[in-house]
C-alpha cells in the first residue's frame, strides 16, 4: 500500500468532509499558490490526473484557469465522487472518471499532460516510488504540480508527542526529483495560526482530517499533559500551530526506456 494505515486515514477524511473547507485555510492558500506557480508551464486540453482530490479544493482553483479534455480524479474516500463529478460538469470537462482508492497501489492513467496533487504526498509510505509512477504517467515534458509540507510542519505537536508524519526537506525533494524531473518551481514558507487554547488546536487538526497524525490515542491524562505542555508556546496572539507549506512544479524528462507500471496501466484505459 502506498498510503500508511489506509483505512483510518480514509475514515478521518470522510468524517472531516463537512468541516475541511472551513478549517483548511492554509491548504487553500497552498492551492492558490500552486496554481499561480504552475501557470507559466500549464496549458489546457489533454488528459489530466489529480490524486488526493478530497472534495476538490485544488480542483476548484485550477478550473478557474483551464479546462482539460479529460480529468481522472482520485481519492481514498469513495463518497467524494459525486462532488468531483459535479465540479467536472460545472467546469465543462468532456470526460470525467473517478478512480477511488490508494493512488500508491493502483495503476495510474497514462499519457497525462498534467498531474496535480494538493497536500497529499506526505501521507505516502514510499514517496520515491510514487514519484516514479507519476513520471511514468506523464508524457515527456508533462507537468507534475503538487503541494506538501516541510519538516517544521506541526512542530509544536511533534515536540510534545514525539510522533507525526515524515516531512521531507526541500533539499530531499530536489534529490528525489533529479533522476526523473526538471524542477521548475520550488517554494516554501511558514504560516502560523493561533488558537484560544490547546484543545482548540486539536479540534482544528481534527476538522482538517488529520486528527490521527500523531498516532496517539488520547486519554484524559494524556490530554491534560498535552495541554500543560502546550502552554510553553502561548503568545499574546494565542496558542500557535506552525504550518510549513512546500509548493513544487516539475517537468517530466524523456522516458523512452521506462516501463514502470506500463502493463498494469493497460487495465486502466
Amino acid at each position: 500500500m502506498g498510503i500508511e494505515t489506509l483505512s483510518p486515514v480514509a475514515e478521518r477524511f470522510a468524517r472531516a468532509a463537512h468541516t475541511y473547507a472551513t478549517h483548511a485555510v492554509v491548504q487553500r492558500q497552498m492551492a492558490a499558490c500552486l496554481v499561480d506557480a504552475a501557470s507559466p508551464y500549464v496549458t489546457g486540453g489533454g488528459r489530466w490526473f489529480e490524486f488526493g482530490c478530497g472534495t476538490g479544493m485544488l480542483t476548484r482553483e485550477w478550473l478557474t484557469r483551464w479546462r482539460p479534455e479529460e480529468w481522472v480524479a482520485n481519492d481514498l474516500v469513495a463518497s467524494h465522487e459525486p462532488c468531483l463529478a459535479h465540479l467536472a460538469a460545472q467546469g465543462g470537462i468532456g470526460r470525467f472518471r473517478f478512480a477511488g482508492g490508494d493512488a500508491g497501489a493502483m495503476a495510474l492513467p497514462q499519457g497525462c499532460q498534467v498531474v496535480w496533487s494538493g497536500a497529499a504526498l506526505q501521507w505516502f509510505a514510499d514517496v520515491p516510488a510514487m514519484l516514479d509512477k507519476v513520471a511514468a504517467a506523464l508524457v515527456p515534458g508533462g507537468v507534475f504540480a503538487f503541494s506538501t509540507f516541510g519538516p517544521d510542519n506541526y512542530c509544536e505537536i511533534r515536540a510534545l508527542t514525539g510522533s507525526g508524519l515524515t516531512y521531507h526537506t526541500a533539499g530531499a525533494w530536489q534529490a528525489m526529483a533529479d533522476a526523473r524531473y526538471e524542477v521548475l518551481v520550488m517554494r516554501q514558507w511558514h504560516e502560523v495560526r493561533y488558537f484560544a487554547d490547546p484543545v482548540a488546536v486539536l479540534r482544528h487538526i481534527k476538522a482538517t482530517g488529520v486528527g490521527g497524525v500523531t498516532r496517539t490515542v488520547w486519554c484524559k491524562q494524556q490530554l491534560s499533559r498535552f495541554c500543560r505542555g502546550y502552554e510553553q508556546y502561548e503568545t499574546p496572539q494565542g496558542f500557535p500551530l506552525t504550518y510549513h507549506p512546500l509548493v513544487c512544479v516539475w517537468r517530466a524528462k524523456g522516458y523512452d526506456g521506462m516501463d514502470i507500471q506500463r502493463k498494469d496501466a493497460e487495465t486502466f484505459r
